[in-house]
């Protein structure tokens, strides 16, 4: 015949009666920790990949502010060698024109020099033809014919 061990019964009755009670008192505040924990850890992944979303529309925002910096600074460049061109251009034309300027200015100097060379020639052919008329002559001519026969002489030279 079979023989019941109440022994055994009661410690496994005093077992499922722990076991419910254990299930009543500290599974359901387990399973909310966890299911809190896991609320926790999917609400870091969205801010998580809502701040990389973010970061990646403040890094394509900076691209462009960056990208228009740079052109800006290219257009600065380029005006900077316009610029620097038509200053180029114009200090070239000034000193074209300062050249062309020194040229006429040395030409009249040139002109007057000649001038005043050739009056102090004739002066000089005017004391010579004196002094050889005298000699020749060997008497004093007047002023008055002496012009005369220089003028003469410089007409006899000049028409030649």
């Amino acid at each position: 015949m079979v023989t019941i061990n109440f022994t055994i019964l009661a410690n496994t009755i005093s077992f499922l009666v722990l076991l419910y009670f254990f299930s009543k008192l500290l599974v359901k505040p387990i399973t909310k920790i966890l299911d809190e924990r896991a609320e926790k850890i999917k609400e870091s992944y969205t801010r998580a990949k809502e701040e990389e979303q973010r970061l990646k529309e403040m890094k394509e925002e900076y691209t462009e502010r960056i990208q228009k910096e740079l052109n800006a600074a290219i257009q600065i460049r380029n005006e900077a060698r316009q610029l620097a061109e038509e200053e180029k251009r114009k200090i070239i034309e000034e000193a074209k024109k300062n050249a062309e300027y020194m040229q006429l200015k040395a030409e009249k100097m040139i002109q007057y020099e000649y001038e005043n060379a050739k009056k102090n020639l004739e002066k000089e052919i005017l004391k010579y033809a004196i002094v050889l008329a005298e000699k020749i002559v060997r008497k004093e001519i007047d002023e008055a014919r002496h012009r005369e026969l220089v003028k003469e002489y410089l007409i006899n030279i000049g028409g030649k």
